[in-house]
């Protein structure tokens, strides 16, 4: 089935068998799909090894009681305010606010 926006001549499906025709027509979204899952996946795995030569270059440093509070007060507040905002995008959605902004010109008074 040729989709919208593919522009493949038809002579080049003349003679070929069904399996043939559904083999060149299956798009490479599979493929893509797979790069970006690849590429992501790598950057997670570059960012973590950071952090944890980034941990270990302090070995032997320790870290206060309110180094510990902080840090685990700013976890917390960061997943509070994700979460708060995750709902309330979910709460307009379901209000049928749109997704994208509508913007006014106002002309001048020249």
């Amino acid at each position: 089935m040729l989709l919208r926006g593919e522009f493949q001549e038809l002579s080049q499906f003349e003679g070929k068998s069904l399996r043939e025709k559904q083999r060149m027509q299956v798009p490479n979204e599979v493929m893509k799909t797979a790069l970006v899952i690849f590429v992501l996946l790598a950057l997670l795995g570059v960012t973590v090894g950071w952090a944890v030569w980034g941990w270990e270059q302090t070995a032997g440093t320790a870290m206060s009681f309110h180094g510990w509070m902080a840090m685990i007060l700013c976890i917390v507040f960061t997943i509070i305010v994700e979460c708060g905002l995750m709902g309330f995008k979910e709460a307009m959605k379901q209000a049928g606010v749109p997704d994208t902004p509508t913007i006014y010109f106002l002309e001048s008074i020249d």
